[in-house]
């Protein structure tokens, strides 16, 4: 079963400060960082903490389940979803970048075209030009 499939059966949602309750589908909509609002990256560092900080209760000689045990893979399972997303948003943004990049370099190369063939018609002879005026 995908990250995603758990998310949704577990019905997750986030604690988020001055937003409330969120859905593992807002998470896509949520900026990767920003300095004054909620972001992946502050929830990403929080659910990192929190999983730390109940790790260091677990108990290794009790071979009971433990609530702790079960509020830890909760939390590993929303971090990864964060995660997760992250990931995606960062290829896509690098993919959009790359995809910017070669537009711009293609749109160089048709001007540089464009200015070689003027610079060839410039230097064609009158009774040339005059036959491809006529030509067309």
């Amino acid at each position: 079963m995908n990250i995603f499939e758990r998310a949704a059966r577990k019905k997750l949602r986030f604690e988020m400060p001055g937003i409330g309750r969120i859905t593992t589908e807002d998470l896509w909509d949520m900026p990767l960082t920003h300095s004054h609002a909620a972001n992946l990256n502050d929830l990403a560092k929080t659910l990192n903490r929190e999983i730390r900080n109940t790790d260091s209760d677990e108990d290794f000689v009790t071979t009971t389940p433990s609530s702790t045990t079960a509020e830890t893979a909760t939390l590993k399972l929303k971090f990864d979803l964060v995660k997760h997303i992250i990931d995606v948003r960062l290829k896509e943004r690098e993919s959009a970048e790359k995809a910017q990049e070669t537009r711009a370099k293609k749109q160089k190369v048709m001007e540089l075209i464009n200015r070689k063939k003027d610079a060839a018609m410039e230097e064609m002879d009158i009774d040339a030009l005059e036959k491809m005026l006529e030509s067309l």
